[in-house]
C-alpha cells in the first residue's frame, strides 16, 4: 500500500536488507557503471540529524555529507518547504517577496561589493553563470585554477574539474600548484612557505600568457577538499588571489564545500581566508538538498551580462528553493552551528591526531573547522599514499557504523566533513569507530 501511494519506504527491524535485488534494479534502469561507495553499498531510506538508516533501522553516523548542512530532514527545512509547496510554486517571471526576502538576506552577509544574486539550480550550474559573467565582464578566455581541483560537471566546468594533479589541461586553462606542505614541494617548516606555494601562480599565469590568452577568473574552493584537505599555508590565498587580480583575473570564491559556517568561524569561507571575491557561488548545502544554486557578484558584473545576452532559469529562483534556502540560514542561526563547527571540529581533529600515537598509517591530520582530512601512509618516512587501505578502512569504518570518503591525489586522505550538526558526543563516536577499524586494519 506504501509503495502504491507513493510513501516513503518504511524502517523497521522486521524488514530484510534487499540490497542485492536493488542493485540489480538500478543496473537495469542506470548504467551499471555509475558508481556506488563501499565494497558492500548500504542501503538507506530514512535520515535524522547526523544519522542515515538502513530499512532494518541499522543507523550509520554520516561524518561525508555536506550536502545537508543541518542535518538530514531537519524539522525547520521540511516544515518551510512543505509550507511553501502548498501555497506557490513558480518562476521568477512573476513577483513574490520570498525570493527578495531570500536575496536581502544573503547579500547583507557578504561585503558591500556582492550585492546582487542570480539563482540557478546547483552549484555546478551556478559556477558555470559565474564563469560566463567573468568571460563577457573582462572580455577574455583563460581560467584559473589549483590543480586537482573540482568545480562541477557542466560542459565549462569540467575544464575548471580536473580531479587530480597531473591531468591534460583543456588549452584555455592554467593551474597552481597545490598548496600542500606535507607532500608538496615546500614542507610545513619551509620558510614563508605560502609566498614559496603563491609564486608558482606567476608561473601559471606567463604559460598562459605565451598561449596569447589573458585570465578572465581564477576559481577557488578555499577549502581545498577535492586536494585532499591540505594544511594550506596561512595567508597563501590571499597571495595568490591578489596575483590573479594584478593579472586582471577576477576572483570566483565556490562557497560549496567551504560555506555556510564550516570553517568554525565565519559564514563564508573566503571570509575566513580573508579575501574579497568578485563572484560567489553557492550549491549542494545551500538549500540542505533541495536542489539551489546561487551566484552573488557586483552590480556592475551583473547588468553587464544581463544587459548583453540575459539569463533565465524555469526553476532557479521558485518560491519553494527560497523558502529551503531561508530555512537553513535560520538553522545556522538559531542552533549556533558557526560555534559549534569550531568547537565539535577541533575536538574531532584532536581526537584523530591522538591517533597518530597508535598508528603508524595516519601520517598527518589537518582540521579547519568541521572539515578534517587525515592522510594514510605507507610509512611517515616516505609519505607514499596508502591507497589500498584507505579503501579498506572506508569499508571497516561502515562495519562500524560510520560513514566518511576520500581525497586527495592518492586517494589516501580521509575526507570528514559531517553535517554542522554534528555534536562533540557525534565526534566520540567517530573516534571510537576510527580507533576500532585502525586496529582492525
Amino acid at each position: 500500500m506504501r509503495k502504491v501511494c507513493r510513501f516513503p519506504s518504511y524502517v523497521s527491524e522486521s524488514l530484510s536488507d534487499e540490497r542485492s535485488q536493488l542493485i540489480g534494479r538500478r543496473h537495469g534502469v542506470l548504467d551499471p557503471s555509475l558508481r556506488l561507495f563501499y565494497a558492500n553499498p548500504i542501503h538507506v531510506e530514512r535520515g535524522q540529524g547526523p544519522w542515515l538508516f538502513s530499512p532494518s533501522g541499522k543507523r550509520y553516523l554520516d561524518a561525508y555529507n555536506n550536502v545537508v548542512s543541518v542535518g538530514h530532514c531537519h524539522p525547520h527545512v521540511v516544515r518551510a518547504v512543505s509550507r511553501q509547496m502548498a501555497a506557490l510554486n513558480t518562476n521568477t517571471r512573476y513577483l513574490y517577496e520570498i525570493i527578495l526576502d531570500y536575496a536581502e538576506r544573503l547579500t547583507s552577509t557578504m561585503g558591500d561589493n556582492l550585492a546582487v544574486c542570480t539563482f540557478v539550480n546547483s552549484g555546478s550550474e551556478a559556477n558555470d553563470v559565474a564563469w560566463r559573467f567573468a568571460r563577457h565582464f573582462t572580455g577574455r578566455s583563460g581560467g584559473l585554477i589549483v590543480e586537482g581541483a573540482y568545480h562541477g560537471i557542466t560542459g565549462d566546468i569540467a575544464d575548471f574539474s580536473p580531479g587530480r594533479s597531473g591531468a591534460i589541461l583543456a588549452p584555455h586553462m592554467e593551474a597552481f600548484v597545490s598548496p600542500d606542505p606535507y607532500t608538496g614541494p615546500y614542507g610545513y617548516d619551509a620558510p614563508d612557505v605560502a609566498s614559496l606555494y603563491a609564486a608558482d601562480s606567476d608561473r601559471a599565469i606567463e604559460d598562459m600568457r605565451a598561449k596569447g590568452l589573458e585570465p578572465a577568473a581564477f576559481m577557488i574552493d578555499s577549502s581545498f577538499v577535492s586536494n585532499g584537505i591540505p594544511g594550506v599555508p596561512a595567508g597563501y590565498l590571499q597571495k595568490v588571489t591578489e596575483k590573479a587580480r594584478a593579472a586582471g583575473a577576477l576572483i570566483i570564491a565556490d562557497e560549496v564545500q567551504a560555506g555556510f559556517g564550516r570553517s568554525g568561524t565565519h559564514l563564508w569561507g573566503h571570509q575566513a581566508q580573508g579575501i574579497v571575491p568578485d563572484i560567489v557561488t553557492l550549491g549542494k548545502p545551500v538549500g540542505n538538498g533541495f536542489p539551489l544554486g546561487v551566484v552573488i557578484t557586483r552590480p556592475e558584473i551583473l547588468n553587464a551580462f544581463m544587459t548583453a545576452k540575459g539569463l533565465f532559469s524555469t526553476f532557479g529562483g521558485n518560491p519553494v528553493a527560497c523558502a529551503a534556502g531561508n530555512a537553513v540560514l535560520d538553522v545556522i542561526e538559531n542552533e549556533g552551528l558557526i560555534e559549534n563547527a569550531g568547537v565539535t571540529g577541533k575536538l574531532m581533529g584532536e581526537g584523530i591526531s591522538a591517533l597518530m600515537d597508535k598508528y603508524e598509517i595516519l601520517g598527518d591530520v589537518r582540521q579547519r573547522g568541521m572539515l578534517v582530512g587525515a592522510e594514510l601512509v605507507k610509512d611517515r618516512e616516505s609519505r607514499a599514499p596508502a591507497t589500498e587501505e584507505t579503501v579498506r578502512l572506508l569499508d571497516l569504518l561502515v562495519e562500524n557504523g560510520v560513514l566518511v570518503g576520500k581525497s586527495g591525489v592518492g586517494g589516501n586522505v580521509l575526507k570528514i566533513r559531517p553535517p554542522l550538526v554534528f555534536r562533540p558526543e557525534h565526534a566520540e563516536i567517530f573516534v571510537d569507530a576510527l580507533d576500532r577499524s585502525l586496529a582492525s586494519l
